[in-house]
């Protein structure tokens, strides 16, 4: 376990935690949180740990804020097995067919929340061991995949004057791609990307798909990129109009976060969007 960043708002104490929220990102090969203060959307903590699921015990054991009382706990894991289903036609009592689509190991792996900007009901498979296991280290957390945050801060942040805007966010090895096309999502995916070869291969295919150019298409990107990465440079031989998301749009970042790569941590800003 490797402490990478570690930035808390200096008055931060236990006594306002209970208006807060707790986001945590909890990844393959790191785990992340944030916390926010509700009453003023102004962030107060962010950490990022180099570490695994077997690592939360340690890092219960030594961060003490994470010990505290938040008023609502919300948790994002990586996951392949989820579909969308519009909300108008969603029917609760369907849920057993619904599922048939990510084939859950058991009726427990099942987990269903909102993504609010697009009116989607989001259906996943979470493991349940996974479930109690983090739920035996926090109070009723909320469990979101990594497709609510990414969507609702997209939605939150895109410009309107776009025809089509493409959002891309990097993981270690795998990347989410979203294409929005003014109130509409025309596209979600999770893929697996271990080399900039695949992140091209993956990219190509979605350019052939919605027939996206430089002069109709605006980029956004978020993730562990910077503009020096071979998978930056191989999005500059297909569009013009590259920008990293920012969160700070929807959440206020003190001087104490200045030095922060807010795009690195898009997707668990975006988290405090989601209900």
């Amino acid at each position: 376990m490797e402490t990478r960043l570690q930035l808390i708002e200096g008055n931060f104490e236990s006594q306002q935690s209970g208006k807060s929220d707790l986001l945590i990102y909890i990844g393959s090969d790191h785990i992340s949180y944030a916390i926010v203060d509700k009453g003023r959307e102004q962030l107060k903590a962010l950490v990022d740990y180099k570490a695994g699921v077997s690592d939360l015990h340690e890092i219960m054991q030594t961060d003490r804020y994470l010990k505290y009382y938040y008023g609502k706990i919300k948790i994002i894991t990586n996951t392949f097995k989820f579909t969308f289903i519009p909300r108008d036609i969603y029917d609760s009592s369907e849920i057993a067919d619904y599922s048939k689509f990510i084939s859950p190991k058991s009726p427990a792996d099942i987990i269903t929340n909102d993504i609010k900007a697009f009116r989607i009901k989001n259906i996943m498979a979470v493991d349940a061991d996974f479930q109690e296991k983090i739920s035996s280290h926090f109070n009723q957390p909320v469990f979101y995949s990594q497709a609510n945050p990414f969507i609702e801060g997209l939605r939150k942040i895109a410009q309107e004057t776009d025809k089509y805007r493409l959002c891309i966010n990097l993981h270690s090895e795998m990347m989410e791609i979203a294409i929005i096309n003014d109130e509409n999502l025309l596209f979600y995916n999770l893929f697996e990307t271990r080399t900039p070869d695949e992140f091209n291969y993956f990219l190509l295919l979605v350019i052939k798909q919605f027939d996206l150019n430089a002069e109709n298409t605006s980029v956004l990107i978020a993730g562990r990129v910077e503009t020096n990465d071979e998978s930056y440079l191989r999005l500059e031989k297909y569009f013009n109009h590259i920008k990293f998301a920012d969160p700070c749009g929807f959440i206020q970042c003190s001087e104490t976060f200045a030095a922060v790569n807010y795009h690195h941590h898009f997707s668990l800003l975006s988290l405090n969007l989601c209900e």
